[in-house]
């Protein structure tokens, strides 16, 4: 009996301490937590005979309103550029700088917050309500998927003209 007494003793802690070692949370974050609006870009050129052709604009420039850093920096044969929207607002600017010409793509959007994990805290959800651009350069605009996560996927699509 005391031998079992004995190994009681000797174990129990050993146990306890296992037990909360193995309750320690994790503090790293592991999931990414930026959602891009990725937009397709393309340039139309019309034909003669009035059929139309798409290649990768030759030189564009991109850059949000109220940032300093540049999305695109007179990127050639570019076909899609990654946007973070603002989460302290329902719309976001991006200046489009094509062939020397300026534009504005506006983009108003809904934001949700979605609880990840303690030590990730919240991420950002975007949904896409509505884009308005000026014409200079831009032809149309087309909305290819509404919500905006951290997936790698294409939300917008530009048409540019030369």
């Amino acid at each position: 009996m005391t031998r079992l007494f004995r190994h009681i003793i000797f174990c129990t802690p050993l146990l306890l301490c296992l037990l909360f070692a193995s309750c320690e949370q994790d503090r790293t974050c592991r999931q990414e937590m930026t959602a891009h609006a990725r937009i397709y870009l393309s340039a139309v050129t019309t034909l003669s005979d009035d059929s139309h052709t798409e290649a990768a604009p030759d030189s564009i420039t991109l850059g949000l309103v109220g940032c300093d850093s540049l999305v695109l920096d007179n990127a050639y044969s570019e076909r899609t550029a990654c946007v973070e929207l603002r989460a302290d607002t329902t719309h976001t600017q991006v200046v489009v700088v094509y062939h020397e010409e300026t534009d504005t793509l506006t983009v108003f959007h809904t934001n949700e917050q979605k609880y990840i994990s303690l030590a990730c805290g919240c991420i950002v959800r975007h949904i896409i309500d509505s884009v308005h651009s000026t014409h200079y350069r831009i032809d149309s605009t087309a909305i290819l998927n509404t919500v905006v996560t951290a997936e790698k996927e294409n939300h917008l699509q530009l048409w540019l003209h030369p």
